[in-house]
């Protein structure tokens, strides 16, 4: 299943799209590859942030 990331970005003021990332099935790469796109950026409330995870991490 095709998944399209999108994002704000208050540090360069910009919202966006990201990659469209087919699932794998390997839920751990997947969320890697996830995580690895949102590293550099920060939302609306940077206080605020959280690592992408699912509920069983």
């Amino acid at each position: 299943m095709p998944v399209t990331l999108g994002y704000v970005d208050r540090t360069t003021m910009t919202t966006g799209l990201g990659p469209t990332i087919e699932l794998t099935g390997d839920v751990a790469a997947d969320m890697d590859r996830i995580r690895a796109f949102y590293a550099d950026k920060a939302g609306l409330r940077p206080e605020l942030r959280t690592e992408p995870r699912l509920r069983e991490e």
